[in-house]
């Protein structure tokens, strides 16, 4: 592991020499250094945002209404692959441009996946109004009582509105991550968070509806992402007028590389990001609230793993390109490592004092039962390790069998939820998905495509 007083010693502002290895990898430990401490700024406020965002709004809500609004948020999650996987492409196309210090290759590359992503933007808005229009949403969320209805279907249409204009927003944020920026991208996260908090605050006092929560928990990053295109356009990284001439030209290459991201966001979606909407059809909308209020809970023990995650994938692109892989299998270890012994001793702490945690949050609104959260405990450990080792897989360019893998387990792990939901609620959701990530995943990268990942990273 890298020693506290040497990881300090990154924190500097003048770069690193870069013309040697040594000097390459210390630039990048750097980097790392700068996005690591701005994103606990940004995790930070964020986590305060989900605290108060559940304790100012459960009481007044109740357990129904509090579990609409939990799983509409958890949409964002489910339909994330509706980009088509254009955002994550743009990561390691402009990591690529970048380390090449191509600077107008970078700038037409920028401007036209804006442009591609700000017309999929439009489409998206259309696609998503359309569906909340035309399909059966009483019968999808079960609902025990039929008076939200009508704010059933305002708060999808504001939910479709936003996720919209979030996928443009969120690809800005993509971009700077290539340019190994992300400090810059945390800092907007920070400012944005503060926005939705105070938002939050407000609309909570004047016992707001699910509509006005979700518009206030989602303006913020929204507002804080444009900003950071007003910074990309100052720095000469972005110009409408190059978007223009540029869009359709890097169309088909963004779309042809996205297209394997697009596939993993799929298994993503359906194998983790569609829980709570399974819950809601086989246990009822009530069981999605203490289901929302144990994954909250797991963030205080993932959200650190994810900041010191986050600014590897552009760092492992970066030194994959320029051919650095003993920096690649150095840091991937040491994270690895204090990821799985982070983790669980956090799920230790989960299974002991998480119902505490819960009934002194929501005011003894929500109690999750001791199943249910040891069940989500081992979750966390599998996502957080897991997470550490997709880093590594995005950051070296290992997608493709990434899919195959993915595709198992969402194959597995859907009719089992669905049987198991049925049967035994939220525990029996998150138990079937332990049972099938860890099939799919050591069967999957532990045997079938392990000589894979060996020869990328030798």
């Amino acid at each position: 592991m890298i020693k506290i007083p040497a990881a300090l010693s990154y924190l500097r502002l003048r770069p690193f020499a870069q013309d040697t290895e040594a000097g390459r990898s210390a630039e990048r430990y750097r980097l790392i250094a700068w996005t690591v401490v701005s994103s606990l700024l940004a995790r930070g406020a964020g986590l305060l945002l989900m605290l108060v965002s559940v304790s100012a709004t459960v009481s007044y809500l109740g357990a129904e209404r509090f579990g609409v609004w939990m799983t509409i948020s958890s949409f964002a999650a489910i339909l994330s692959f509706l980009d088509l996987g254009i955002g994550n492409a743009l990561t390691n196309r402009v990591s690529k441009a970048a380390s090449e210090n191509k600077h107008n290759e970078t700038t037409d590359l920028i401007s036209g996946g804006l442009g591609v992503l700000f017309i999929l933007t439009l489409l998206i808005a259309a696609l998503l109004a359309s569906a909340v229009q035309l399909l059966p949403w009483q019968t999808i969320i079960k609902l025990k009582s039929t008076s939200i209805t009508e704010e059933l279907e305002l708060a999808l249409l504001m939910f479709a509105l936003l996720f919209s204009c979030s996928t443009f927003t969120n690809g800005i944020a993509r971009i700077l991550s290539g340019l190994q920026r992300g400090f810059e991208v945390h800092i907007a996260s920070f400012i944005g968070s503060l926005i939705s908090l105070a938002a939050i605050l407000y609309a909570s006092s004047e016992e707001a509806g699910i509509p006005s929560l979700l518009l206030c928990s989602m303006v913020g990053p929204i507002f804080a992402n444009l900003m950071l295109l007003v910074r990309l356009n100052k720095q000469g990284y972005f110009s409408v007028s190059r978007s223009y001439r540029n869009t359709f030209a890097v169309a088909p290459n963004l779309l042809n590389q996205g297209a394997l991201f697009f596939l993993l966001q799929i298994g993503t979606m359906a194998g983790w990001g569609a829980d709570s909407l399974i819950i809601a059809n086989t246990a009822g909308v009530t069981s999605v609230a203490a289901f929302a209020i144990c994954q909250r809970l797991t963030q205080l023990i993932s959200q650190p793993l994810l900041i010191l995650n986050a600014p590897l994938w552009p760092a492992y692109a970066d030194a994959y390109f320029r051919g650095d892989k003993a920096f690649i299998r150095t840091t991937f270890r040491r994270n690895f490592i204090f990821t799985l012994l982070f983790s669980s001793t956090g799920a230790v702490f989960l299974i002991f004092s998480g119902a505490s945690l819960a009934q002194y949050w929501t005011g003894s609104e929500v109690q999750p039962d001791h199943a249910l959260l040891v069940a989500i405990a081992f979750w966390m450990i599998l996502f957080d390790v897991g997470n550490s080792l997709g880093t590594l897989l995005n950051g070296i360019g290992v997608v493709k069998q990434q899919v195959w893998v993915v595709s198992c387990f969402v194959l597995l792990a859907l009719p089992l939820k669905y049987c198991l939901g049925m049967s035994d609620g939220a525990v029996g959701v998150i138990f079937a998905g332990i049972l099938a990530y860890t099939i799919t995943t050591v069967f999957g990268y532990g045997l079938v495509f392990r000589s894979d990942i060996s020869a990328k990273i030798r």
